[in-house]
């Protein structure tokens, strides 16, 4: 590509440098803001109370992560997920806590931390009472039987 390596070595040092000071860059962004507005939304048991006066395991989360990172920040209640994530969206909020679930849509325009919890939907019916042959009946299908009979021809 060039014909002088000095060249070369010179130019790709400076893109290597320019990449590194643009991360290092946006590593700081965060460090210009005091305090971060943190949107808190949704329901018992990740979040409890309103206004300043909050708890619950997403909050508990949050101020232990905060607690490490040495952030400050105050917490600012909405009554619905979507209308935090809405003021998110409008750069009212720094970020929202909550049990906030995680789809196409909101991927689109969010970027999200991994999942502290994580909820399997089923199908639940009633529990009915096992008699005696219910619980040996598996022991028995004609396969285990066919098994059994081809393992006693072998023995001597």
């Amino acid at each position: 590509m060039f014909q002088n390596p000095k060249t070369s070595v010179l130019i790709f040092s400076i893109l290597g440098l320019l990449l590194f000071t643009t991360s290092l860059q946006a590593r700081q962004l965060r460090l210009d803001i005091d305090t971060l507005l943190v949107g808190v939304a949704g329901s018992e048991p990740f979040v409890y109370g309103e206004g300043q006066e909050v708890s619950g395991i997403s909050v508990e989360i949050w101020e232990e992560l905060a607690a490490k990172q040495g952030w400050n920040y105050y917490f600012k209640s909405y009554t619905t997920v979507d209308d935090a994530l809405h003021s998110l969206e409008q750069g009212a909020l720094d970020l929202v806590i909550g049990p906030i679930s995680i789809t196409s849509n909101r991927v689109e325009n969010f970027r999200f931390s991994q999942p502290f919890y994580n909820s399997s939907l089923a199908i639940v019916s009633r529990s009915e009472k096992q008699g005696f042959w219910d619980k040996i009946k598996p022991f028995f299908s004609i396969k285990l039987l066919i098994a059994v009979f081809v393992f006693y021809s072998f023995l001597p």
